[in-house]
């Protein structure tokens, strides 16, 4: 619900300063990289008590980048933006596994991959700068994701193509480096949730003689890209 109005308020400021500022953009590409500082992997997002729905793997400072095309209304100072990134981080480490039988600290490689697809309408505030600019703005977006597990080498292959939907808020500083090109770095905001289900591929492996079982059933997790979204890209108007 805050989230909701957070966007109504900036788009709405958006609107109301859409006039006030020219700008040479028609069609514009939008090439960057970005950082986001942290993640959540809720491991029992159905149980009944609390203590375990909270139960989660905490992954920080995920690398990512994306692509951009933006276009602005002929004689508005508003544009509308089309996005795609990729966002990806694995980790690996020794971890106690309770359902592997018996229980056992095995090598664990654990992480996602998000895909956020977001439209959005983004306004200048005016500055009266050709050299400097500012945008904000928000919109919505569809978030595809996969959880990245493999304990001991068996791997928790994903098992259909979950999707969840979302809004997201953003500010935006842009500097012009030649003609009809821009440094811009931004800062945006988004809370997706994004629920996957893994099944692994093998029921059993064997490590130092003893061998250890692995559940072929469907298990479900849950996705939260909670943190800061950075990036830093250029911006080509192509005309």
């Amino acid at each position: 619900m805050r989230a909701g109005l957070a966007v109504g308020i900036v788009l709405c400021c958006a609107i109301q300063v859409s006039l006030a500022q020219g700008s040479e953009r028609i069609l514009s590409l939008h090439l960057r990289g970005s950082y986001t500082t942290s993640s959540k992997i809720f491991l029992n997002p159905d149980a009944q008590s609390l203590e375990a729905r909270n139960q989660h793997i905490a992954i920080e400072g995920l690398p990512g980048g994306g692509i951009e095309v933006q276009y602005r209304l002929p004689r508005q100072n508003y544009f509308l933006a089309l996005s795609a990134d990729f966002i990806s981080k694995t980790e690996t480490q020794h971890q106690l596994v309770a359902f592997s039988h018996p229980p056992r600290r095995l090598p664990v490689e654990e992480g996602f991959q998000l895909i956020p697809i977001e439209l959005g309408v983004y306004a200048y505030i005016p500055l009266g700068s050709d050299q400097f600019r500012v945008t904000m703005g928000g919109g919505l977006g569809a978030y595809v994701a996969h959880r990245t597990l493999s304990i001991a080498g068996v791997e928790a292959r994903p098992d259909g193509n979950p999707v969840a939907y979302g809004i997201h808020v953003e500010s935006a500083a842009e500097y012009r480096l030649v003609p009809r090109v821009w440094l811009r770095g931004a800062l945006r905001f988004r809370d997706p949730e994004v629920t996957v289900m893994n099944r692994f591929e093998d029921d059993a492996i064997v490590i130092d003689g003893t061998v250890f079982t692995f559940t072929r059933s469907e298990f479900k997790s849950r996705i939260n890209a909670n943190g800061m979204n950075f990036s830093l890209g250029v911006v080509v108007e192509l005309f």
